[in-house]
């Protein structure tokens, strides 16, 4: 059976012999993963049609019981190679495209990631600064699985955040505390994380751009705490983030 998809190329690794395996983001699929034949031959049907983070439709042959579909042929809808020219964008990208692989249930819609993966990768072409999107993503994508507490109130007095200068998350991820009822090992949520938490609620990325956030890199390197926490183990690409 023949199927039609739209999505974006994530990443692709050598299969062996010739063949390449190629992981898209789709519309309607969520994240899939299919065998490109042939394409590591230097004269082949692909071209430069796989490479990451270009907005592609991809033709698929699926057989009964086979593991993976056959890449058929993958069309560019939208060009993204300008993101190659910015390297710190384009790691950025890459770690993103490697959570959304890792952290997210394939063959299964995820509408909503869709769309935020395709406003970021628009915010990006729209000149807006890399770290800024990368900090940008986790946190809808923390959102969107369910991960980010209710950090207005502490969780043991239940006084809110505004009543202290400092507020606190537990090392599970699961509570928040203010200075009084913090605990040994709390982690302190960086003061500047609350205003970037509440205005990506309503603004689109393109709206986030002109808003300059104070302590840029540690509401980042935050973010990557969370979902490290909430991941239960480290995701080795966000290393090559971290200190960006």
């Amino acid at each position: 059976m023949r199927t039609t998809e739209r999505g974006f190329t994530l990443y692709y690794y050598d299969a062996g012999g010739i063949d390449k395996i190629v992981y898209f983001f789709t519309e309607n699929r969520g994240i899939i993963a299919g065998v490109a034949k042939g394409a590591k031959k230097s004269k082949n049907r692909f071209g430069g049609n796989l490479e990451p983070l270009n907005e592609v439709e991809i033709i698929l042959y699926e057989k009964e019981n086979s593991e993976l579909p056959i890449i058929e042929r993958v069309n560019i809808i939208s060009n993204n190679f300008s993101l190659f020219n910015n390297l710190d964008s384009f790691n950025y990208l890459l770690t993103i495209a490697d959570i959304l692989i890792k952290l997210t249930p394939h063959n299964i819609a995820q509408g909503n990631l869709y769309r935020l993966l395709k406003a970021i990768i628009e915010g990006l072409k729209d000149g807006m600064e890399g770290e800024k999107v990368f900090s940008y993503f986790l946190i809808w994508f923390l959102r969107m699985e369910g991960m980010l507490p209710e950090f207005e109130v502490c969780s043991v007095c239940g006084k809110y955040r505004g009543e202290f200068e400092e507020f606190y998350i537990s090392s599970d991820g699961s509570k928040v505390f203010c200075n009084n009822c913090k605990t040994g090992d709390s982690i302190l949520i960086p003061s500047s994380f609350f205003v970037f938490e509440k205005l990506t609620k309503t603004l689109s990325p393109q709206q986030c751009a002109n808003i300059e956030f104070k302590n840029q890199g540690e509401i980042k390197k935050f973010l990557i705490k969370l979902l490290h926490i909430y991941n239960g183990e480290e995701i080795k690409s966000l290393k090559a983030v971290q200190n960006l």
